[in-house]
């Protein structure tokens, strides 16, 4: 058969025919050409939200595709999306695995869509993608939203014992209600109610959490709901990073000299598990009765001079961790005021 004799055969192929890339007499022409007309790839199944009682730490889950037709030198990968309220935004990873764990606020809707992704030479260095699969969690709304706490506040006191405080919400029964306080991390198999509450009035305002196995680095999750007379109180939930809420005991020993027109103020840390080096300080001077002045120092001692015009002068200090140690700007209450006839 001549090459004329092919070509007019060609035009007589019936059209379901048109996703092969041309016809020719040359039987060595390469596969590949054709190959990105017949690859398919169908998207993810089964997607799914699973909440394991964590606390806010969710799986999103999927299935590989059912169809997935290729040649060697093909990879599949997912590209998943899922929303953040608290930015307002889609975060969008790409990964080869069938699950990726994130942390979401339960106390509002949870989106997530992920797709099949086809790349590598079967492809020629291009993509191909499958259509989006999408699914929901939402929010449990037990519960008037007055009735949840307010005013949260978790404090690492010296990164030795953590205390979570709250007040009641603005719709609460004046009696037969009470809150309870539920936390878990990656290192727990489930979620541990408060074993030490901080009462006032019998009614549970915060919790001790003497005792607890924490570790720092790593998410904290707290969720605290209630109940009453009226029913469930909507839960409310937060997240801590320990080492971001640490607060420096307040700084009580504080000495100042006076010599030859120098005061030298020195002063110390009670506490052992934070490091020198992680510790930053706020002395406020005020000279004859006036406004504070700051100075901010890495070290526990610092010297004053040019006294002549001063009458008295009275110092306060106050102290906390670094931003090189942790992402932390909670300071110490501070220290008594000290002062010192010049």
């Amino acid at each position: 058969m001549d090459l004329k004799t092919d070509l007019r055969l060609c035009s007589l192929l019936p059209l379901f025919f048109v996703h092969w890339t041309a016809c020719s007499a040359d039987a060595s022409l390469e596969t590949n050409h054709i190959t990105n007309f017949l690859l398919e790839v169908g998207p993810p199944q089964n997607l799914q939200i699973i909440d394991h009682g964590h606390l806010g730490e969710l799986h999103i889950q999927w299935q590989a595709p059912i169809f997935f037709k290729t040649e060697d030198e093909c990879l599949l990968w997912y590209g998943l999306h899922y929303y953040s309220p608290d930015q307002k935004r889609w975060k969008r990873v790409t990964t080869k695995l069938l699950k990726f764990i994130v942390h979401f606020n339960l106390e509002k809707e949870v989106k997530a869509k992920v797709q099949s992704i086809l790349t590598g030479k079967c492809v020629n260095g291009t993509e191909l993608r499958s259509v989006w699969v999408e699914t929901a969690l939402h929010p449990s709304l037990q519960g008037n939203v007055d009735s949840k706490i307010k005013n949260m506040s978790c404090f690492y006191y010296n990164r030795e014992r953590l205390e979570c405080r709250w007040q009641k919400g603005n719709k609460v029964p004046s009696h037969g209600y009470n809150y309870y306080l539920y936390y878990w991390h990656k290192k727990m198999d489930h979620a541990l109610e408060c074993s030490n509450y901080i009462k006032s009035d019998g009614y549970n305002i915060g919790c001790n959490f003497a005792g607890a196995y924490l570790i720092e680095f790593t998410d904290l999750n707290i969720c605290v709901n209630g109940s009453s007379s009226h029913g469930n109180m909507r839960a409310a939930y937060f997240t801590y990073e320990l080492q971001n809420i640490v607060k420096v005991d307040m700084i009580d020993k504080l000495n100042l000299t006076l010599e030859n027109k120098r005061i030298h103020l020195e002063w110390s840390v009670a506490s052992f598990k934070i490091p020198h080096h992680c510790l930053e300080y706020e002395v406020q001077y005020m000279k004859n009765t006036k406004e504070w002045k700051a100075i901010f120092t890495d070290e526990t001692k610092i010297s004053l001079f040019n006294l002549r015009q001063w009458n008295s002068l009275c110092f306060r200090i106050r102290s906390k961790i670094n931003m090189y140690c942790a992402d932390n700007n909670i300071w110490s209450d501070w220290s008594p005021v000290k002062c010192l006839l010049v």
